[in-house]
């Protein structure tokens, strides 16, 4: 919903002087048009960039001075490509943007894929999750020591995914179990997302927000994890790892 965007963005560091572009196509996707709501909630200026090829985009953020960008985390890796290598412009250099906000993709919860992201832009990136049956559920502060949990809109549990028991404590991965608050046509009770988490050992944050934290996002999903030797890999275990090296780009298979 376009509230538990707006406690999000304004974690971020959104404010009501922010300029906020999005790049995506304004289509019957759900995709960011909570973040646009989001945003407005707050009082920031939005400016939508879908009819726009890339390009176009990027030009715009310039023209208007853009101070905030909304997108996956793999179409911030090619619009900063796309700026060096077509345009000759620098987003880190020669655009605004001081904030980021990624969704769609797991790519803001890996360290290194995040790290590559905030050095071609010189801003601060921001993981946001959710799913299309329970909306937005978690994000990170400004302290970025883990993902909140939305616990005002959401119960979030965690299962074993072999055995189903509960998971409370710090130190132990399983299956995110969801139960909405703020959805009405389609409630969802104890919904299995089959995302991967772990509770974080941190118990409060240095932000002051109560909600409980995870570590380290969301870690894979329960259909995406593979035994390898007796060890289980998660594909972004894979991202980690590729994304740590400069000289290695940004497509990979």
């Amino acid at each position: 919903s376009a509230e538990s965007w707006a406690y999000a963005l304004y974690a971020y560091g959104y404010r009501d002087y922010d300029r906020v572009f999005l790049p995506f196509g304004y289509s019957i996707n759900i995709a960011f048009w909570a973040g646009h709501y989001g945003a407005e909630k707050i009082g920031c200026e939005v400016v939508p960039g879908g009819m726009l090829d890339t390009e176009a985009r990027i030009l715009k953020m310039k023209e208007i001075r853009a101070t905030a960008l909304m997108a996956t985390p793999t179409y911030i890796l090619g619009m900063a490509d796309v700026a060096r290598k077509r345009l000759g412009i620098d987003p880190a250099k020669d655009l605004y943007i001081k904030k980021i906000t990624c969704a769609g993709e797991p790519g803001a919860c890996i360290p290194a894929t995040k790290k590559r992201m905030e050095e071609m832009w010189g801003a601060k990136v921001y993981d946001q999750v959710g799913a299309t049956e329970i909306g937005h559920w978690g994000y990170e502060c400004q302290a970025q020591a883990g993902l909140h949990v939305l616990e005002a809109f959401h119960l979030v549990e965690i299962e074993d995914i072999k055995t189903g028991d509960a998971i409370t404590e710090p130190g132990k991965r399983g299956s995110m179990v969801v139960t909405t608050f703020d959805r009405f046509a389609h409630p969802c009770v104890r919904f299995d997302s089959k995302d991967i988490i772990e509770w974080s050992p941190i118990e409060k944050c240095e932000c002051g927000r109560t909600f409980r934290l995870l570590k380290g996002g969301v870690i894979g999903r329960a259909d995406d994890i593979t035994k390898v030797k007796g060890v289980l890999l998660a594909p972004t275990a894979i991202e980690e790892v590729v994304r740590g090296i400069p000289e290695l780009s940004d497509e990979y298979e």
